[in-house]
Protein backbone atom coordinates (compact mmCIF):
# COMPACT_ATOMS: atom_id res chain seq x y z
CA UNK A 1 0.00 0.00 0.00
CA UNK A 2 2.83 2.37 0.87
CA UNK A 3 4.52 1.69 -2.50
CA UNK A 4 1.26 2.52 -4.31
CA UNK A 5 1.08 5.95 -2.67
CA UNK A 6 4.70 6.64 -3.61
CA UNK A 7 4.00 5.66 -7.24
CA UNK A 8 0.98 7.98 -7.42
CA UNK A 9 3.05 10.83 -5.98
CA UNK A 10 5.79 10.28 -8.56
CA UNK A 11 3.29 10.22 -11.42
CA UNK A 12 1.68 13.45 -10.23
CA UNK A 13 5.07 15.12 -9.86
CA UNK A 14 6.18 14.03 -13.33
CA UNK A 15 2.87 15.16 -14.81
CA UNK A 16 3.23 18.60 -13.22
CA UNK A 17 6.76 18.91 -14.54
CA UNK A 18 5.67 17.97 -18.06
CA UNK A 19 2.85 20.51 -17.95
CA UNK A 20 5.21 23.27 -16.81
CA UNK A 21 7.62 22.38 -19.59
CA UNK A 22 4.81 22.45 -22.15
CA UNK A 23 3.89 25.97 -21.05
CA UNK A 24 7.43 27.17 -21.69
CA UNK A 25 7.61 25.26 -24.98
CA UNK A 26 4.51 27.04 -26.25
CA UNK A 27 5.68 30.37 -24.92
CA UNK A 28 9.14 30.11 -26.48
CA UNK A 29 7.49 29.10 -29.74
CA UNK A 30 5.33 32.22 -29.51
CA UNK A 31 8.37 34.44 -28.90
CA UNK A 32 10.18 32.87 -31.85
CA UNK A 33 7.21 33.37 -34.18
CA UNK A 34 6.75 36.93 -32.94
CA UNK A 35 10.38 37.75 -33.75
CA UNK A 36 9.70 36.54 -37.31
CA UNK A 37 6.55 38.74 -37.41
CA UNK A 38 4.33 35.67 -37.78
CA UNK A 39 1.89 37.33 -35.41
CA UNK A 40 -1.18 35.11 -35.83
CA UNK A 41 0.78 31.92 -35.20
CA UNK A 42 2.57 33.59 -32.28
CA UNK A 43 -0.75 34.61 -30.73
CA UNK A 44 -2.04 31.05 -31.09
CA UNK A 45 1.07 29.66 -29.38
CA UNK A 46 0.70 32.10 -26.48
CA UNK A 47 -2.95 31.18 -26.10
CA UNK A 48 -2.02 27.48 -25.98
CA UNK A 49 0.49 28.28 -23.23
CA UNK A 50 -2.10 30.14 -21.18
CA UNK A 51 -4.57 27.28 -21.55
CA UNK A 52 -2.13 25.24 -19.47
CA UNK A 53 -1.61 27.82 -16.75
CA UNK A 54 -1.25 31.53 -15.98
CA UNK A 55 2.01 33.38 -16.41
CA UNK A 56 3.89 33.91 -13.16
CA UNK A 57 5.39 37.29 -14.10
CA UNK A 58 3.83 40.44 -15.61
CA UNK A 59 6.18 40.34 -18.59
CA UNK A 60 4.66 37.02 -19.66
CA UNK A 61 1.72 39.08 -20.93
CA UNK A 62 3.49 41.85 -22.84
CA UNK A 63 4.61 39.87 -25.90
CA UNK A 64 1.17 38.25 -26.25
CA UNK A 65 -0.33 41.77 -26.11
CA UNK A 66 2.02 42.78 -28.95
CA UNK A 67 1.00 39.74 -31.02
CA UNK A 68 -2.68 40.49 -30.47
CA UNK A 69 -2.25 44.17 -31.36
CA UNK A 70 -0.41 43.25 -34.55
CA UNK A 71 -3.20 40.90 -35.64
CA UNK A 72 -5.76 43.66 -35.06
CA UNK A 73 -7.29 42.03 -31.98
CA UNK A 74 -7.16 45.13 -29.80
CA UNK A 75 -9.54 43.77 -27.18
CA UNK A 76 -7.32 40.74 -26.59
CA UNK A 77 -4.28 43.00 -26.44
CA UNK A 78 -5.92 45.22 -23.81
CA UNK A 79 -6.87 42.09 -21.86
CA UNK A 80 -3.28 40.84 -21.83
CA UNK A 81 -2.00 44.25 -20.69
CA UNK A 82 -4.50 44.32 -17.85
CA UNK A 83 -3.38 40.84 -16.83
CA UNK A 84 0.19 42.17 -16.76
CA UNK A 85 -0.98 44.93 -14.41
CA UNK A 86 -2.77 42.37 -12.22
CA UNK A 87 0.51 40.43 -12.01
CA UNK A 88 2.42 43.50 -10.83
CA UNK A 89 3.44 45.54 -13.88
CA UNK A 90 3.87 49.12 -12.63
CA UNK A 91 6.12 50.90 -15.14
CA UNK A 92 4.39 52.62 -18.10
CA UNK A 93 7.69 52.78 -19.99
CA UNK A 94 7.65 48.99 -20.32
CA UNK A 95 4.78 49.19 -22.80
CA UNK A 96 5.26 52.73 -24.15
CA UNK A 97 8.54 51.69 -25.77
CA UNK A 98 7.08 48.60 -27.46
CA UNK A 99 6.54 49.58 -31.10
CA UNK A 100 4.45 46.48 -31.64
CA UNK A 101 1.74 48.05 -29.47
CA UNK A 102 1.45 51.12 -31.73
CA UNK A 103 -2.02 50.07 -33.02
CA UNK A 104 -3.25 50.80 -29.48
CA UNK A 105 -1.58 54.20 -29.07
CA UNK A 106 -3.97 57.06 -28.48
CA UNK A 107 -7.07 54.92 -27.88
CA UNK A 108 -9.18 55.50 -24.81
CA UNK A 109 -8.33 52.06 -23.43
CA UNK A 110 -4.59 52.62 -24.01
CA UNK A 111 -4.67 55.92 -22.08
CA UNK A 112 -6.57 54.24 -19.24
CA UNK A 113 -3.95 51.48 -19.05
CA UNK A 114 -1.09 54.02 -19.02
CA UNK A 115 -2.86 55.93 -16.26
CA UNK A 116 -3.23 52.74 -14.20
CA UNK A 117 0.46 51.99 -14.63
CA UNK A 118 1.49 55.53 -13.70
CA UNK A 119 -0.66 55.40 -10.56
CA UNK A 120 0.84 52.03 -9.63
CA UNK A 121 4.35 53.41 -10.15
CA UNK A 122 3.59 56.51 -8.07
CA UNK A 123 2.25 54.33 -5.26
CA UNK A 124 5.33 52.10 -5.44
CA UNK A 125 7.78 54.99 -5.17
CA UNK A 126 5.73 56.72 -2.46
CA UNK A 127 6.02 53.54 -0.38
CA UNK A 128 9.73 53.27 -1.20
CA UNK A 129 10.28 56.91 -0.21
CA UNK A 130 8.64 56.26 3.16
CA UNK A 131 10.81 53.16 3.69
CA UNK A 132 14.03 55.03 2.91
CA UNK A 133 13.13 58.02 5.06
CA UNK A 134 12.33 55.70 7.96
CA UNK A 135 15.71 54.01 7.45
CA UNK A 136 17.30 57.44 7.83
CA UNK A 137 15.38 57.97 11.08
CA UNK A 138 16.54 54.62 12.50
CA UNK A 139 20.13 55.26 11.44
CA UNK A 140 20.21 58.73 13.01
CA UNK A 141 18.52 57.50 16.19
CA UNK A 142 21.03 54.75 16.88
CA UNK A 143 23.96 57.12 16.27
CA UNK A 144 22.45 59.86 18.43
CA UNK A 145 21.96 57.31 21.22
CA UNK A 146 25.55 56.11 20.71
CA UNK A 147 26.76 59.64 21.39
CA UNK A 148 24.79 59.73 24.64
CA UNK A 149 25.90 56.23 25.66
CA UNK A 150 29.56 57.09 25.16
CA UNK A 151 29.19 59.86 27.74
CA UNK A 152 27.54 57.57 30.32
CA UNK A 153 29.17 55.15 32.71
CA UNK A 154 27.45 51.96 31.61
CA UNK A 155 30.22 49.64 32.60
CA UNK A 156 31.97 47.15 30.35
CA UNK A 157 28.98 44.82 29.96
CA UNK A 158 26.51 47.63 29.37
CA UNK A 159 28.68 49.18 26.69
CA UNK A 160 29.19 45.81 25.00
CA UNK A 161 25.45 45.16 25.01
CA UNK A 162 24.74 48.53 23.40
CA UNK A 163 27.46 48.04 20.78
CA UNK A 164 25.86 44.71 19.85
CA UNK A 165 22.47 46.42 19.46
CA UNK A 166 24.13 49.12 17.36
CA UNK A 167 25.75 46.54 15.09
CA UNK A 168 22.47 44.64 14.76
CA UNK A 169 20.53 47.76 13.75
CA UNK A 170 23.19 48.69 11.20
CA UNK A 171 22.99 45.16 9.78
CA UNK A 172 19.18 45.34 9.50
CA UNK A 173 19.38 48.74 7.78
CA UNK A 174 21.93 47.38 5.32
CA UNK A 175 19.80 44.33 4.52
CA UNK A 176 16.85 46.62 3.75
CA UNK A 177 19.05 48.84 1.57
CA UNK A 178 20.32 45.79 -0.35
CA UNK A 179 16.76 44.64 -0.98
CA UNK A 180 15.83 48.08 -2.31
CA UNK A 181 18.87 48.15 -4.59
CA UNK A 182 18.05 44.67 -5.90
CA UNK A 183 14.41 45.58 -6.57
CA UNK A 184 14.75 49.16 -7.84
CA UNK A 185 18.35 49.95 -8.62
CA UNK A 186 19.32 53.34 -7.15
CA UNK A 187 16.06 55.32 -6.75
CA UNK A 188 16.45 58.84 -8.12
CA UNK A 189 15.40 62.17 -6.68
CA UNK A 190 12.45 62.46 -9.07
CA UNK A 191 11.18 59.11 -7.78
CA UNK A 192 11.70 59.32 -4.01
CA UNK A 193 12.92 62.85 -3.24
CA UNK A 194 16.29 64.14 -2.02
CA UNK A 195 15.90 63.02 1.60
CA UNK A 196 15.25 59.37 0.71
CA UNK A 197 17.94 59.42 -2.00
CA UNK A 198 20.45 60.70 0.55
CA UNK A 199 19.29 58.15 3.13
CA UNK A 200 20.24 55.29 0.82
CA UNK A 201 23.67 56.83 0.23
CA UNK A 202 24.22 57.21 3.97
CA UNK A 203 23.37 53.56 4.67
CA UNK A 204 25.57 52.33 1.81
CA UNK A 205 28.49 54.54 2.81
CA UNK A 206 28.40 53.11 6.35
CA UNK A 207 28.06 49.54 5.10
CA UNK A 208 30.73 46.91 4.48
CA UNK A 209 33.03 47.05 1.46
CA UNK A 210 31.18 44.37 -0.53
CA UNK A 211 27.93 46.30 -0.20
CA UNK A 212 29.62 49.51 -1.32
CA UNK A 213 31.07 47.79 -4.38
CA UNK A 214 27.73 46.27 -5.42
CA UNK A 215 26.04 49.66 -4.94
CA UNK A 216 28.48 51.66 -7.08
CA UNK A 217 27.20 50.65 -10.58
CA UNK A 218 23.52 51.54 -9.89
CA UNK A 219 24.67 54.75 -8.19
CA UNK A 220 26.76 55.69 -11.25
CA UNK A 221 23.78 55.00 -13.51
CA UNK A 222 21.59 57.27 -11.38
CA UNK A 223 24.23 60.02 -11.44
CA UNK A 224 24.50 59.78 -15.22
CA UNK A 225 20.72 60.19 -15.45
CA UNK A 226 20.93 63.34 -13.35
CA UNK A 227 18.93 61.68 -10.58
CA UNK A 228 21.57 61.59 -7.82
CA UNK A 229 24.29 64.00 -6.71
CA UNK A 230 27.60 63.37 -8.46
CA UNK A 231 29.39 63.98 -5.16
CA UNK A 232 27.91 60.71 -3.86
CA UNK A 233 29.64 58.80 -6.65
CA UNK A 234 32.99 60.49 -6.01
CA UNK A 235 32.79 59.86 -2.27
CA UNK A 236 31.80 56.21 -2.66
CA UNK A 237 34.45 55.48 -5.32
CA UNK A 238 37.15 57.09 -3.18
CA UNK A 239 35.94 55.29 -0.05
CA UNK A 240 36.19 51.91 -1.79
CA UNK A 241 39.72 52.67 -2.99
CA UNK A 242 40.86 53.98 0.39
CA UNK A 243 39.63 50.84 2.14
CA UNK A 244 41.62 48.77 -0.34
CA UNK A 245 44.74 50.82 0.38
CA UNK A 246 44.74 52.29 -3.12
CA UNK A 247 45.03 55.97 -4.19
CA UNK A 248 41.70 57.77 -4.48
CA UNK A 249 40.40 59.30 -7.75
CA UNK A 250 38.67 62.51 -6.70
CA UNK A 251 40.41 63.65 -3.52
CA UNK A 252 37.36 63.49 -1.25
CA UNK A 253 39.16 61.79 1.66
CA UNK A 254 41.59 63.37 4.09
CA UNK A 255 44.06 62.03 6.64
CA UNK A 256 43.80 63.48 10.14
CA UNK A 257 46.79 63.22 12.48
CA UNK A 258 45.48 61.72 15.73
CA UNK A 259 47.96 63.73 17.82
CA UNK A 260 47.92 67.14 16.17
CA UNK A 261 44.57 67.05 14.36
CA UNK A 262 46.32 68.31 11.25
CA UNK A 263 44.57 67.39 7.99
CA UNK A 264 46.26 66.24 4.80
CA UNK A 265 45.05 64.87 1.49
CA UNK A 266 44.93 61.09 1.27
CA UNK A 267 47.08 59.94 -1.72
CA UNK A 268 45.45 60.59 -5.12
CA UNK A 269 45.98 58.55 -8.28
CA UNK A 270 47.52 60.66 -11.09
CA UNK A 271 47.13 63.94 -9.22
CA UNK A 272 47.64 65.93 -12.42
CA UNK A 273 44.32 64.55 -13.71
CA UNK A 274 42.28 64.87 -10.53
CA UNK A 275 40.88 68.28 -11.50
CA UNK A 276 39.71 66.87 -14.83
CA UNK A 277 37.99 63.96 -13.11
CA UNK A 278 36.33 66.28 -10.61
CA UNK A 279 35.19 68.63 -13.38
CA UNK A 280 33.62 65.71 -15.27
CA UNK A 281 31.39 65.08 -12.25
CA UNK A 282 30.68 68.78 -11.78
CA UNK A 283 32.65 69.00 -8.52
CA UNK A 284 34.41 72.14 -7.32
CA UNK A 285 38.19 72.37 -7.91
CA UNK A 286 40.24 70.33 -5.46
CA UNK A 287 42.13 73.42 -4.31
CA UNK A 288 38.85 75.09 -3.30
CA UNK A 289 37.70 71.94 -1.49
CA UNK A 290 40.96 71.62 0.45
CA UNK A 291 40.85 75.29 1.44
CA UNK A 292 37.28 74.87 2.68
CA UNK A 293 38.34 71.81 4.73
CA UNK A 294 41.29 73.66 6.28
CA UNK A 295 44.01 71.65 4.58
CA UNK A 296 47.29 73.45 4.10
CA UNK A 297 48.44 73.18 0.47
Amino acid sequence: MKMRYILIFVLVAVGSSMQAQSFYDYFQKGDSLLSMENNEAALEAYQQAFELREGTHPLFYVNPAVAAAQTGDKEQSYAYLRQAIDKGLDDPETIKKRRGLMPLFGTKEWMEILNELQNAQDDKFAELQAQLEYLAVKDKMIRDVAGIVNNKKLGKDGLQAFNELHALQDSLNQLEAKRILADYGWPGVSQVGEKANEALFTIVKQGPLDMQEMSLPPLQKSVEAGETKAAYQAILEDLILVQKGEPQKYGTYLNVDSDTGKKSLYPVDDKAEVETRRAELGLEPLSDYLQKMGVQQ
